[in-house]
């Protein structure tokens, strides 16, 4: 556990050496597995995921390296073995630029402003930006919080988007208007206008102690399904 946890410290670090104005660099560990998982007992296995996001698939790649020269480092420090599974891996993928600036015209004409912030999140236009000119509109979430019960959009924020979001159909439609193109349009409920994707790299680590743990051996792997992260709150509302 001491080597896991040493590691997910260490990949704050790396987000942090790699951070810059629009990278959109995210480190987030969001598992932690003990085994036998009984309090008097020393961890026989521990097991955390890692998602890394960022903008610039070579800074995600370095981002990657950094955290498994971490991870076995850590793991010699505490004379115990690490192993990696890759559980998901894609490219950032950029919006549409066309659809980009239509879309901060939209929301600047409704709102006077149209702030542009990277996501992470694996929203369904991240799926369609590779087969059609994709973006997505957001609407505020009152005090960051979304995904969870107490999301809200107030009244003049929500009519503030739909109003920007059919003018954004609108300006669309007369610019594709005559040809065949195919456009996606997306909206949510956490900001104005999301600028670029970032999508993750998700890594599952298994550290082991090679001994036998109290629950009379050591657990199989496991591999577990990808599991949207938040991302930092001065990179994303949430």
């Amino acid at each position: 556990f001491l080597a896991a946890a040493a590691t997910a410290l260490e990949c704050r670090e790396i987000a942090r050496r790699h951070s810059r104005p629009d990278a959109g660099v995210v480190c987030t560990v969001g598992v932690v597995k003990v085994e036998p998982g009984i309090g008097t007992a020393v961890p026989g296995v521990a097991e955390i995921s890692i998602d890394q996001r960022a903008l610039d698939p070579d800074v995600l790649e370095v981002m990657y390296r950094e955290a498994q020269e971490a991870s076995r480092r850590f793991a010699a420090e505490n004379g115990v073995s690490v192993e990696w599974r890759l559980l998901f891996r894609i490219e950032p993928r950029p919006f549409d630029p066309h659809l980009l600036a239509l879309c901060e015209e939209s929301v600047r004409e409704v709102t006077g402003d149209a702030p542009k912030l990277p996501s992470g999140a694996l929203h369904d236009a991240a799926e369609m930006a590779p087969h059609m000119p994709a973006v997505m509109m957001f609407a505020y979430s009152a005090r960051g919080l979304s995904h969870c019960k107490e999301e809200d959009t107030p009244d003049e924020h929500l009519e503030k988007a739909i109003s920007a979001f059919l003018l954004l159909v609108d300006k669309t439609v007369a610019s594709v208007a005559g040809n065949r193109d195919s456009v996606s349009l997306t909206s949510s409920s956490h900001y104005s206008v999301q600028a670029n994707r970032s999508l993750p790299i998700a890594v599952g680590i298994l550290w082991r102690t090679g001994c036998r743990s109290d629950c009379g051996g050591v657990a199989s792997e496991r591999s577990y399904p990808f599991c949207d992260s938040p991302v930092r709150a001065d990179t994303v509302d949430r």
